[in-house]
C-alpha cells in the first residue's frame, strides 16, 4: 500500500472517529435531561451537584477554542462538538440555578461568572502569543487540564454511589455517553497524533468504564437488598360517591379490610418485593360506566403512597401485589351483589399475590457475574460496531477469515438465540398483528425509496451515485435488524415476521421501485432469497421457540451468553461488509457519505414517528423504525454489480452498510435501557 493511500485511510478513519465522537457527545449532552425533568418536577436540586455542568462548560469553551484554525490545524470536529456542548451546558446551569436553594444558587452564579472570566482571559492572552507553536502549546495544556477536570468531576458522584450503595444519583446515560465519547476521541487523537486530545480522553475512557462497572454492580446489589426488605401494607381510606350512602360505605370498608388482611398475610409469607415493581391497589370499577369509585393507599417502608391505577378488568374487585410473573389466585365470594345497580356486571373479588420468595443465596455465584458481564458488553454495542467498522476500513485483511458460510452460521446461531427469547405463542400472535405487519411493510417500501430519491435530488448526486442510493432504498430490511431489535428490547417476533415479509416481497418490490425511481430494471433471485430467509431467519427462530417450550433448563443456562454473541456477530458482520468494499468506501466523496447518513437517519426517524402516528405501541414502533432504517446493503452491492455498468454505483451500497450499522447500534444502546411499558407489564 502506498504512502498516499495510507495517509488517505488514516484521514478517513480520523474523520470517522471524530464524527462518532460528535454523535456520542450529543448523547452525553442530552443525557442530563431526565435529571432536569426530575429537578423541575420536584422544584429542588435534591442531592444533585451542579459542578459537573460548570466543569463541562469550562471544558467545552477551552476545547472549542483549541479546535479553531487560530490554534490548531484540521480539528474542526473538535470545534463543532464543543460549540454544541457549550450551549447545552449553559442551558443546564440556568435550569439548575432556577430550582436550587439560595445558597446553591449564589455559588453556581459565582462559578459561572468565574468560568466566563477565565475563558475571556485565556482567549485574549493566547492571541497575544505570536508564535503559533507556542500558542497551540499554551491552549493545548489548558484544554488537556480542563478535559481531565471534566472527566474527574463525576468522582463526586462515584464517592456518593460507594457511600450510599445506590446508583440513584448517577444517571446511567451520562456514564455511558462519557465512555463512548471519550473512547471515540481517544482514537481520533491517536490517529491525528495530538497528545492534547488522546491523553485526557484516555483518562476519560478509564473513568467512564469505572462508572459503568459501579453502576451495574450497585444496581444489581440494591435490587437484591430491596428484595429482602419486609413490606408493611395497611388499609387507609376508601372514597365513594355520596349517593351510595353510609351503609354501602361501611360494607365496602369491611370488605376492603378483609382483602387487605389477605394481602398482608400473603406478603408476610413471601417477604419479597422489588422497590421499583411493587404496585398494590384496591379499586372499585363500575362495569357499565367504566368509572373509578374507590381507591386504597398503602404504607411502604414508612412512606404512604397513593397507588397508581392501571388498566384492569372493569368487572373485578382486585387487590394486586405484582411481585413476580407467577401469581397465586385466591378467590373470594361475590361482594355486595344486591347493593349496586347493575349487579350482574360485577364479578368475584380476588387477591393476586406472588408465591415466589427470594433466596438470599440463590444464583449469586458465577452466573450473576456472567449476567453482569453480558449486560456490560451489550451496553457498549455501539462501540464494538464502530471498532468493527474502523478495523474493516483500515485493515480489510483482518476479516479474510470471515467466509460467507461462517456469516450464515453466525447469523443462524444468533437467530436461534433470539428464538429462545420468544415462545411459539409470541410468533403466533405476531402473525395475527395485521396492523403492525402491514404498517411496517408499507413504511419499508415507501419511506426509504422516497427518501433515497429526494436525497439524491437535494444533493444533486451524479447519476451513478444516485442510482446506487435509490437501489439501497428499494432493498428489503436486513437480517442485522433482527439483532438490533433484540438488543434494543423491541418486538423480536414482529421483527422476524417483517424481515421475512419484506425479503420475500423484494422479488417484486425491489425491481419495480428501482425501475420507477432510478430508471433501471434489476432482476432479483427469488429462489435464493427464499432459501436465505428460511435458512438464516425463520428456521432458527422456530427452533429457538421450540427449545423454550421443551428444554427450558438448557435455555435458562445459555440465555445470558446470547446478547454478547449477538454483539460480536453484529460487529463481525459490519466489519466484514466494510472490509469487502473498503476500496469503494475510500473512493467515495463526502457527498456520498452525507447522502447515506441522511437516507438512514430519515428511515429511523420517520419509521418511528409514522408508526406512533398510526397508533402502534412503543415496542412495535421501535421495531418498525429499525426495520425501515436498516437495509440489506449486501443485496444492493450484488444487484449494483450485476445490473449497472458503472462500478461506482456500488459505492453508496457499501457506505450504506456503515451508516445503518452505526445508527442502529446507537439506537440499540439507547433503547436497551428504556424498556417500553408494554414489555414491563
Amino acid at each position: 500500500m502506498s504512502v498516499f493511500a495510507s495517509l488517505a485511510i488514516c484521514k478517513v478513519a480520523k474523520d470517522a472517529a471524530g464524527v462518532a465522537g460528535n454523535i456520542f457527545a450529543f448523547g452525553l449532552f442530552v443525557s442530563p435531561i431526565p435529571t432536569f425533568r426530575r429537578i423541575i418536577r420536584n422544584g429542588s436540586t435534591e442531592m444533585f451537584s451542579g459542578l459537573p455542568y460548570i466543569y463541562s462548560l469550562m471544558n467545552c469553551l477551552i476545547c472549542m477554542w483549541y479546535g479553531t484554525p487560530l490554534i490548531s490545524h484540521d480539528n474542526i470536529l473538535v470545534t463543532t462538538v464543543n460549540s454544541i456542548g457549550a450551549v447545552f451546558q449553559f442551558v443546564y446551569i440556568i435550569l439548575f440555578m432556577m430550582s436550587a436553594e439560595k445558597e446553591k444558587k449564589v455559588k453556581m452564579l459565582a462559578w459561572l461568572m468565574g468560568v466566563l472570566g477565565i475563558f475571556a482571559i485565556i482567549l485574549i492572552g493566547s492571541l497575544q502569543i505570536d508564535d503559533i507553536v507556542m500558542r497551540r502549546l499554551f491552549v493545548g495544556i489548558l484544554s488537556c487540564a480542563s478535559l481531565i477536570s471534566m472527566f474527574a468531576s463525576p468522582l463526586f458522584i462515584i464517592k456518593l454511589v460507594i457511600q450510599t450503595k445506590s446508583v440513584e444519583f448517577m444517571p446511567f446515560y451520562l456514564s455511558l455517553s462519557t465512555f463512548l465519547m471519550s473512547t471515540s476521541f481517544l482514537v481520533y487523537g491517536l490517529l491525528s497524533d495530538d497528545i492534547f486530545i488522546y491523553v485526557p480522553n484516555g483518562i476519560g475512557t478509564i473513568l467512564g468504564m469505572t462508572q459503568l462497572i459501579l453502576y451495574f454492580y450497585y444496581e444489581s446489589k440494591s435490587r437484591r437488598m430491596d428484595a429482602e426488605e419486609p413490606v408493611e401494607v395497611r388499609y387507609n381510606q376508601l372514597l365513594l360517591p355520596a349517593r351510595y350512602g353510609p351503609k354501602l360505605e361501611l360494607a365496602m370498608l369491611l370488605f376492603g379490610s378483609i382483602i387487605g388482611a389477605i394481602t398482608v398475610a400473603s406478603l408476610r409469607v413471601t417477604r419479597s418485593c422489588n422497590r421499583e415493581e411493587l404496585q398494590i391497589f384496591f379499586v372499585l370499577f363500575d362495569g357499565v360506566n367504566k368509572k373509578i369509585y374507590a381507591k386504597i393507599s398503602f404504607t411502604f417502608l414508612g412512606k404512604e403512597v397513593i397507588c397508581p391505577v392501571g388498566h384492569q378488568d372493569m368487572n373485578l374487585w382486585r387487590v394486586s401485589a405484582h411481585l413476580s410473573s407467577q401469581p397465586l389466585v385466591a378467590a373470594l365470594p361475590p361482594p355486595f351483589g344486591s347493593l349496586l345497580p347493575g349487579a350482574e356486571a360485577w364479578g368475584h373479588a380476588e387477591a393476586l399475590v406472588s408465591n415466589v420468595s427470594y433466596s438470599s443465596n440463590e444464583e449469586r455465584g458465577v452466573r450473576k457475574w456472567i449476567e453482569l458481564g453480558s449486560e456490560a458488553i451489550s451496553t457498549a454495542f455501539p462501540l464494538w460496531v464502530t471498532i468493527g467498522c474502523v478495523l474493516g476500513l483500515l485493515r480489510p485483511s483482518s476479516f479474510n477469515w470471515v467466509t460467507p458460510k461462517l456469516c450464515t452460521v453466525g447469523l443462524g446461531v444468533i437467530m436461534l438465540g433470539m428464538g429462545m427469547s420468544l415462545t411459539l405463542d409470541d410468533l403466533r400472535s405476531a402473525l395475527f398483528m395485521p396492523k403492525e405487519v402491514i404498517s411496517g411493510f408499507v413504511l419499508q417500501y415507501s419511506v426509504m425509496p422516497i427518501s433515497a430519491f429526494l436525497v439524491s435530488k437535494l444533493l444533486n448526486l451524479p447519476s451513478h451515485y444516485a442510482a446506487g442510493l435509490i437501489l439501497v432504498g428499494c432493498c428489503p430490511g436486513g437480517t442485522a435488524s433482527n439483532i438490533v431489535t433484540y438488543l434494543a428490547r423491541g418486538n423480536v417476533a414482529l421483527s422476524v415476521i417483517m424481515t421475512a415479509a419484506s425479503t420475500l416481497s423484494a422479488v417484486i418490490m425491489t425491481p419495480f421501485l428501482t425501475a420507477k425511481l432510478a430508471g433501471k430494471y434489476v432482476a432479483v433471485d427469488a429462489a435464493g432469497l427464499l432459501m436465505s430467509t428460511l435458512q438464516v431467519v425463520l428456521l432458527p427462530v422456530l427452533a429457538g421457540a421450540f427449545l423454550v417450550k421443551y428444554f427450558q433448563p438448557f435455555v435458562k443456562f445459555i440465555s445470558p451468553l446470547m446478547p454478547p454473541m449477538a454483539v460480536a456477530t453484529a460487529a463481525m458482520l459490519s466489519g466484514n461488509a466494510i472490509a469487502q468494499s473498503s476500496s469503494s468506501i475510500l473512493m467515495s466523496s463526502g457527498q456520498v457519505i452525507l447522502a447515506s447518513c441522511l437516507l438512514h437517519a430519515s428511515g429511523f426517524f420517520f419509521g418511528y414517528i409514522l408508526a406512533r402516528m398510526l397508533g402502534l405501541d412503543v415496542s412495535s414502533s421501535r421495531t418498525i423504525s429499525i426495520e425501515v432504517g436498516m437495509q440489506n446493503a449486501a443485496l444492493g452491492v450484488v444487484l449494483a454489480t450485476n445490473h449497472f455498468g458503472d462500478p461506482l454505483t456500488t459505492v453508496p451500497c457499501a457506505v450504506s452498510s456503515v451508516c445503518h450499522s452505526i445508527f442502529g447500534s446507537i439506537l440499540a444502546g439507547i433503547w436497551r435501557f428504556s424498556v417500553p411499558a408494554e414489555i414491563k407489564d
